[in-house]
């Protein structure tokens, strides 16, 4: 056998070439390999590897020769391409590749990162791992020709996957559609589009095309505009940041949105904006806290009329600046909330300052004392035309709040007596001079725990009685100003006597059940006629999959429930879930924001109550479900009927909406609303948007 005969058999098994100029090693490994001028090639299909390098096609040429003195070492690939370079992995059409500079060209190539594909004409390899690529698109979505993409004549990727483009086309279906200057973000860190787009084609005021542009990211702050038309009001513009430090103890954000409404009447102002920032912070082990909010609003209508979710921060429409401190034996706060909007009425709080010192026994007596002081200015303010008929109310308030409190201890029975004193000052008053306010507080918990095991459940049986007082305050309400709720103490004897079990089963055929019955009697003169005007029950059924709950209270006074929420929800299996509610209010369960405080109940008569806003009877029905019938799609149902609302007609409302994710992370909603605001079958709501927008 010849020489020239055996090379190709060689050369089949296994070539390694090692340069003793350059001491970079290629292992060569090529199927029916042929040799000509310097040059090793195939078109059976082979691969080239070498330190940070790995070159596998169907058509391979290896050159490895001196020209003019000039060594030339040169790879040339085509024909179901992949290249993994510099820990990235290319395909493409056609590589020419420089062994010995470390650079390449590949054409019709495409790479990606966790999150996105880029793509394009022309890919110039660089030394370092960083490339450029000519003719190029960016997105997110799987496949040769993406439905969505970003276009750039140029895009650059440095080695630490940091892209930059100019000049950038948003193009859908081929269609360009929108036009941006310039991006650059990191390509690991951002999981979403820097460009995302809504589609909303809803209830009239709804009908919306949004789109968010990210105009600069590092790894931690992002700099976006979003630009959005409703077609009934007309264009807007936000400018929004967001910023939060690695630690994540440090975080920031800002939306600003001005909008041109065309429906607002010529006499007034068409130019709408809303400012608002978040910044929340904790420092020196997480003992100091600061939270500052700011909410600078056009009009008190602008929230309402250009309701979305991306335009909100959670700002609760306040401005506030609050830092709390906690020591081993304090807390402290410092709260400051002036008014930046005149239509709204607000305690302003310019600022004030509350100290909690940690409880500590006196001595051995084993007697708690616990304590709480308060200093501030507080101004309450009405807004624009409310002002002219309403003073503001302005002082500087003390105020000190002190407890002692033993437990006693006698077999399973626990009673834990208190006694307190609350004291005031206001530096102005409604008589224009200084008064004081002083309260006295006492009660007592009185409790014991008894259980009994069973062969299938343990039994828990918890009977108590609480005293919750207070002493006449020194001064009525009328005689001084009314801040809060804390301003308008009054006399108050309050037992609540209660019947706590539970039942925890030991075989999985039971559910776990709580109930808790109780009733509060009132001692003194109150709005009701009788001590123990209501009883309340509360209740809890479980499975693992399935709960029943209920919240109920009957006024024995006027033989109504005055309450009765039932709720029930089942997990039916991984792919469906279902909620069924009925919600019962009575005229006479006012809405108060703590059930627990009976102040308003005390001092104000029944038929007063019954003429404000506090009384609000209405019967709610509420339903959802939610299934998975497809692996990328899932239908949500939802209604909500509600009667029994004084002056107003039964309502019903439903929602039917599919949802489904297309490639590349892509969400798509669909479906039907019914509502009585518009009395008529509304618009498809259809949602594109990115998972995260």
């Amino acid at each position: 056998m010849t020489i020239k005969q055996t090379l190709p058999i060689l050369l089949t098994l296994s070539i390694t070439l090692t340069l003793s100029i350059y001491p970079e090693e290629f292992d060569v490994h090529l199927q029916n390999p042929t040799f000509s001028g310097g040059t090793i090639s195939t078109h059976e299909g082979g691969i080239i590897s070498g330190e940070g390098i790995r070159i596998q096609a169907e058509h391979l040429a290896y050159t490895h020769k001196t020209e003019q003195g000039v060594l030339v070492k040169r790879v040339q690939a085509s024909g179901n391409l992949l290249l993994e370079y510099q820990g990235k992995i290319f395909v493409g059409e056609t590589l020419d590749y420089d062994l010995v500079e470390k650079t390449g060209t590949m054409t019709k190539g495409r790479t990606a990162t966790d999150h996105w594909f880029v793509g394009g004409d022309t890919f110039n390899l660089q030394p370092d791992g960083s490339f450029w690529v000519a003719g190029a698109y960016l997105t997110t979505v799987e496949g040769v020709d993406p439905w969505w993409q970003l276009h750039s004549s140029r895009i650059n990727v440095t080695s630490a996957s940091f892209l930059s483009a100019r000049n950038i086309k948003l193009r859908f279906f081929d269609i360009p559609i929108f036009w941006l200057p310039k991006i650059k973000f990191d390509l690991k860190l951002w999981k979403d589009s820097p460009i995302r787009y809504k589609f909303i084609w809803d209830q009239v005021l709804k009908q919306k095309i949004s789109m968010r542009y990210q105009f600069f990211a590092t790894e931690t702050f992002g700099l976006f505009g979003r630009l959005d038309y409703r077609f009934r009001r007309g264009p807007g513009f936000a400018l929004e940041t967001d910023y939060q430090t690695t630690d994540k103890k440090v975080l920031f954000r800002t939306k600003s949105y001005g909008a041109h409404d065309k429906l607002v009447p010529d006499e007034h102002s068409n130019k709408r904006y809303r400012f608002q920032g978040l910044l929340t912070s904790t420092w020196r082990d997480d003992r100091t806290r600061l939270h500052l909010a700011y909410d600078k609003l056009s009009d008190d209508k602008m929230p309402s009329d250009f309701r979305s979710d991306d335009f909100e921060i959670d700002t609760q429409q306040r401005t506030i600046l609050w830092v709390s401190h906690f020591t081993d034996n304090t807390i402290s706060h410092f709260s400051l909330q002036p008014r930046i909007n005149r239509f709204q009425s607000i305690d302003q709080e310019l600022p004030l300052i509350t100290l909690g010192i940690r409880p500590f026994p006196l001595g051995s007596s084993g007697i708690i004392f616990q304590n709480q002081f308060s200093a501030g200015y507080l101004n309450y303010t009405y807004a624009t035309g409310i002002a002219k008929v309403l003073s503001s109310s302005r002082s500087s308030r003390l105020e000190t709040r002190n407890t002692l409190y033993r437990k006693f201890r006698v077999g399973p029975v626990s009673f834990s007596p208190s006694i307190g004193f609350i004291g005031l000052h206001y530096s102005n008053t409604p008589q224009h001079h200084a008064r004081g306010q002083a309260i006295g507080t006492y009660g007592f918990d009185l409790r014991s725990t008894l259980y009994k095991p069973y062969s299938t459940f343990l039994h828990t049986f918890q009977p108590y009685l609480q005293l919750d007082g207070l002493t006449a305050p020194t001064t009525p309400p009328p005689d001084h100003y009314i801040f809060t709720i804390e301003d308008g103490l009054t006399r108050e004897t309050l037992f609540k006597p209660g019947l706590f079990q539970a039942f925890y089963p030991t075989s999985s055929l039971l559910p776990d059940v709580s109930l808790d019955l109780y009733t509060n009697i009132f001692v003194g003169k109150t709005a009701f006629h009788r001590a123990l005007p209501k009883i309340y029950l509360t209740s809890e059924f479980q499975y693992p999959s399935w709960l029943i709950s209920t919240d109920l209270i009957y006024n024995a006074q006027e033989t109504v429930f005055d309450r009765a929420n039932i709720r029930s929800a089942w997990t039916i299996s991984e792919d469906a879930a279902f909620t069924l509610e009925f919600r019962h209010r009575s005229r006479f369960d006012w809405r108060k924001s703590d059930q627990t405080n009976f102040i308003v109940d005390i001092e104000r008569p029944i038929h007063q109550l019954l003429h404000s806003p506090l009384s609000d009877g209405r019967n709610t029905i509420l339903a959802k479900l939610q299934f998975r019938f497809l692996p990328l799609w899932t239908c949500h149902v939802e209604s909500h009927i509600g009667t029994g609302r004084k002056n107003e007609p039964n309502y019903y409302a439903y929602e039917v909406k599919l949802t489904t994710l297309l490639t590349g992370r892509w969400q798509v909603e669909f479906g039907y609303k019914y509502s009585p605001s518009t009395r008529q079958w509304i618009f498809p709501s259809v949602k594109l948007l990115n998972a995260r927008f």
